[in-house]
C-alpha cells in the first residue's frame, strides 16, 4: 500500500490562529466566565479540547453573563454581536480569520459605490451569515442556475465564501454575465483553500482511492470531497481513524490522503497509521 499525503494537509493559517489566541485567552483566564457562541472551527475535537480547558459553547449573548470574556469564532460574526457585547460589558477576543475580515471590508466598499453585491456561498453558513449581516441589501446564491432569476440588475460585484470552489464561481460568473450589464469578480476564496482543491484534484487522478479528513460540518472538506468524487469516484470521507473502514482497501492500493482547513494533524497522523498497520 502506497499513502501519498497532500502538502495542504492540517489547520490552515486562519484556523491556527484562531485556535491559538482561544487557547491562550484560556490559559490567561484560569477557567473563569470565558464563553464562546457556537464552535471556533468546524472539528468536534478541537471543539472539544477547548471546552476542557474551560471555554463553555452558547447560544447566544443573552447567556453570557455580563463582564465576562467573549470568544468570537474563525468565520466571523455580524455587527450586532459586537454591539450586543458592548452593552453586556463583554470582553472581546475576536478570533475572526484575516482573510474574512477581508472580505467583509471589501464588501463593504464595493455596496457603498453603489454596486450590487452578490455572494457566493452557503446561506446557513456562519461566515456568509456574518458578511451579510454588513450589508444593506446582499443577495446570497449557492448554485449558478439561482442566478437566472436575477433581474434589473446593472452593475454588480462577486463575492465568494472563502472557501467555496473555484470552478463552481467561475462558473456562476459566466451565469451572471448574461444577465448582469457590469459584473466585477473579486476572487475571495482564500489561497489556501484554493491550493488544496488544485491538490485533491491532482491526487484523485494519480490515486486508486481518495481519503477526505474533516468534520461533516465542515464546508471546505465538504468541497474537497465534491472535487475529489467527480474525477474519482472511490472517494471517501471520514471524520476520524475510528471511522475507517480498512475492508474497502487492497495491500495494492495507491491512497491519497487530504484534509480539510480545521482538522488537526493528530488525526491525520491517527489515520494513516491505522492504514499502514492493518492485517
Amino acid at each position: 500500500m502506497i499513502i501519498k499525503e497532500a502538502k495542504t494537509n492540517g489547520f490552515c493559517f486562519g484556523v491556527k490562529k484562531a485556535i491559538a489566541l482561544a487557547k491562550k485567552t484560556a490559559k490567561t483566564s484560569q477557567k473563569k466566565n470565558l464563553y464562546i457562541i457556537g464552535d471556533i472551527v468546524h472539528n468536534e475535537k478541537v471543539v472539544r479540547d477547548l471546552e476542557l480547558m474551560g471555554i463553555k459553547k452558547v447560544n447566544s449573548i443573552s447567556e453570557i453573563p455580563s463582564g465576562a470574556t467573549l470568544v468570537l469564532k474563525a468565520h466571523g460574526s455580524p455587527p450586532q454581536f459586537y454591539q450586543q457585547a458592548r452593552k453586556r460589558r463583554l470582553k472581546v477576543i475576536d478570533a475572526t480569520c484575516p482573510m474574512v475580515k477581508e472580505i467583509h471590508k471589501k464588501a463593504l466598499y464595493w455596496e457603498k459605490q453603489g454596486w450590487r453585491v452578490i455572494v457566493f456561498g452557503d446561506r446557513t453558513h456562519e461566515e456568509v451569515i456574518a458578511l451579510c449581516g454588513y450589508l444593506k441589501k446582499p443577495l446570497v446564491i449557492e448554485k449558478s442556475k439561482e442566478a437566472k432569476k436575477i433581474k434589473n440588475c446593472q452593475r454588480a460585484v462577486l463575492i465568494c465564501q472563502s472557501t467555496q470552489s473555484i470552478d463552481e464561481a467561475l462558473n456562476l460568473l459566466k451565469e451572471l454575465a448574461k444577465k448582469i450589464k457590469e459584473i466585477v469578480f473579486l476572487n475571495t476564496i482564500c489561497q489556501e483553500t484554493l491550493n488544496r482543491q488544485q491538490e485533491v484534484k491532482n491526487l484523485a487522478k494519480e490515486s486508486d482511492k481518495i481519503l477526505i479528513i474533516g468534520s461533516r460540518k465542515s464546508a471546505n472538506t465538504r468541497r474537497l470531497y465534491q472535487i475529489s468524487r467527480k474525477i474519482n469516484p472511490s472517494t471517501f470521507w471520514i471524520q476520524e481513524a475510528s471511522n475507517l473502514n480498512l475492508d474497502i482497501f487492497s495491500p495494492s492500493d495507491k491512497i491519497g490522503l487530504i484534509s480539510g482547513a480545521s482538522t488537526p494533524r493528530e488525526i491525520i497522523k491517527e489515520v494513516k497509521n491505522k492504514l499502514l498497520n492493518r492485517n
